[in-house]
């Protein structure tokens, strides 16, 4: 059985004298889910797909409020929007009727005598009838990335598949925002490569994109929208978080530039986001046990209980260090240090050491970094 339509919502529900206001050359578009909206900057919670109702309270008194709440749900690709009228607006105001028909956003005037109570729960049954067509699409998604799990696919692969299916350029980053990989597709109209650094020696996004993301788990989304802008270009970035035990571990970034995103789209997303999440979690731990080694490699030999040479040279060569080089050290202290600062200190070391070309080695001994350079 096909999705619910706008259409079909207008004309062949349960629900009468509904009327389609604006975006008639949209009225086919597919309802995936509905929302009820009471907060002006909800934004973030809404995704392709949703058909959002309001009574007006929130916006009643703001027109540039009412022209922006069209913006963003056209740009989110919502489905459409349904205005209960005779509650708080006699009609739908003028404004937002403008801003829809420039944008070909529905809107659907709702009667008076309809509760949006009603309205969500009409729509939500014939849902909840179809449910099972869209269903069989979830189960292609999980299987496609439960193979690449299966198969042992690393975060490359990952970035791979994300973007075959969303249809658009992914970058997939740590949780520092430094790049992890990245994958393009042929015929992106603002290809990846010419808006951001892509060589791993300095992080993808400037900080203030950066610092627009949220890190605590409790307040993450769907998937958060933002803006990157160069000159007169301005690309749209979904953003969905990978998380993993309540720890976050990265970000996949949606480079919007081939399609608007789609519900079964961010299905994917967070099909991605558990399967990157545990990859991204066993690095983690492979890492953190080579630098207990590393650290183990430095304690014994500073304290001389290394007496073979071969058994030296090995464990050096191991430990990344070149015994064939000389190395000069540097030792910095770091003031009432916190893991958190430490390994700031860490990444910025190893940027600059990326950046100049200088091989180094990081020991962290208590409050002290001991940086090797050959």
């Amino acid at each position: 059985m096909p999705l619910l339509t706008i259409r079909e919502i207008v004309e062949s529900t349960s629900l009468e004298n509904l009327r389609l206001v604006t975006g008639h050359l949209r009225q086919t578009n597919e309802v995936h889910n509905v929302n009820i909206i009471d907060n002006p900057e909800a934004f973030d919670w809404f995704t392709a797909g949703d058909f959002l109702l309001t009574a007006g309270f929130v916006f009643k008194d703001n027109v540039e409020s009412q022209k922006q709440l069209i913006r963003e749900l056209a740009e989110i690709n919502c489905a459409g929007l349904g205005v209960k009228i005779k509650r708080y607006w006699n009609e739908i105001p003028q404004a937002m009727i403008d801003i829809a028909n420039e944008l070909s956003f529905p809107i659907v005037e709702i009667p008076y005598v309809y509760s949006l109570a009603h309205v969500s729960n009409v729509i939500n049954d014939i849902l909840f009838r179809r449910e099972s067509s869209k269903l069989k699409k979830y189960q292609k998604i999980h299987e496609a990335f439960r193979k690449c799990a299966l198969s042992g696919g690393d975060i490359q692969e990952i970035a791979r598949l994300s973007a075959s299916i969303v249809n658009n350029p992914v970058v997939m980053v740590d949780e520092s925002f430094n790049l992890l990989s990245y994958w393009e597709l042929e015929g992106n109209p603002y290809p990846l490569a010419e808006y951001l650094p892509l060589n791993g020696k300095e992080p993808p996004f400037d900080k203030e994109f950066v610092a627009s993301i949220p890190t605590d788990v409790r307040y993450l989304t769907l998937s958060i929208k933002r803006q990157i802008t160069r000159g007169d270009t301005v690309i749209i970035c979904r953003i969905k978080p990978i998380v993993f035990s309540s720890t976050i571990y990265g970000y996949t970034l949606v480079w919007e530039t081939m399609k608007k995103m789609e519900q079964l789209d961010y299905v994917a997303l967070e099909s991605a986001a558990h399967i990157a999440a545990m990859e991204l979690f066993k690095l983690k731990q492979v890492e953190e046990a080579r630098n207990r080694e590393r650290q183990d490699f430095f304690q014994d030999l500073i304290e001389g209980k290394i007496l073979s040479t071969n058994a030296l040279r090995n464990l050096a060569i191991t430990n990344g260090f070149d015994p064939d080089r000389s190395h000069m050290v540097f030792a910095l202290q770091i003031e009432d240090a916190s893991p958190t600062l430490l390994n700031l200190a860490v990444e910025q070391i190893g940027q600059h050491s990326a950046t100049y070309r200088y091989p180094v080695q990081i020991v962290v001994r208590n409050d002290h970094l001991l940086t090797f350079v050959q």
